[in-house]
């Protein structure tokens, strides 16, 4: 690309430009390659190919989009012209990583900001004195301050102090299952089985208790965990996947 030329020759910046046709298949690859790796912790462990082509790059990492979810016959971009898609953006290792910031563009933002660019462009073309690309300051106010997150749980009890934890998580950031429903459907369902059939005399009585626990995702499992650490560290606990 020209500009990323004039990047490097007007201000000595370096850039690597990547286009990303989906980041839904980016995230699914590393979710299976991580995935894989739990199942075969006795063979080497595999990289996921977002971290295998950014692993060298130095400097700060943006991600630009005005990704909406389109559904074909159901759905286009433009039904959901201000509304901003929730996006997330993580990092493996802040010890690393650089600090970086991103914000989420509607729709018409993303379209007016694209069409700035343009224009910049050209009038740069025409005078290279003016700016080839806008700039933007930004702040972000935040603060940590204690506070609560609600969290659903049940338990089937074993013969036991041993636990099996079965998770699904709620959506965030509001109370609710639209997120994750089938995750929260699959283990009532669970439980509601197994309570029947141990009841009913089909099944022997539990060896190992059940726990059910509905989270908030992350933030939700972190006050969930934070509460019982000291419970954790005396009892065996098994993980199911959500």
């Amino acid at each position: 690309m020209d500009f990323v030329c004039r990047l490097m020759e007007q201000h000595g910046i370096g850039v690597d430009l990547w286009s990303a046709t989906s980041y839904k298949a980016l995230r699914e690859e590393a979710l299976a390659t991580e995935r894989r790796n739990r199942l075969h912790p006795d063979q080497p462990a595999q990289t996921p190919l977002v971290a295998q082509l950014l692993a060298e790059s130095a400097g700060p990492i943006v991600a630009v989009t005005d990704f909406m979810r389109a559904v074909p016959g159901v759905r286009v971009r433009e039904d959901l012209y201000d509304v901003r898609n929730y996006t997330s953006f993580w990092w493996k290792d802040t010890s690393i990583e650089p600090k970086i910031f991103g914000f989420v563009l509607t729709p018409r933002q993303g379209d007016e900001l694209a069409d700035l660019c343009r224009k910049m462009q050209e009038e740069h073309d025409k005078d290279p004195s003016k700016a080839p690309y806008p700039q933007a300051r930004c702040k972000v106010d935040a603060s940590l301050y204690p506070g609560s997150a609600e969290v659903v749980e049940a338990r089937l009890a074993g013969q036991t102090d041993e636990e099996i934890l079965v998770i699904a998580h709620l959506c965030h950031p509001q109370a609710s299952a639209n997120d994750n429903a089938s995750g929260v459907a699959s283990a009532m369902e669970l439980f509601r089985v197994i309570k029947r059939l141990v009841d009913q005399g089909e099944v022997p009585p539990l060896k190992r208790g059940l726990r059910m626990i509905f989270v908030p995702e992350f933030s939700g499992t972190y006050a969930w965990l934070a509460e019982e650490i000291d419970r954790l560290r005396t009892r065996a606990t098994e993980l199911l996947p959500r």
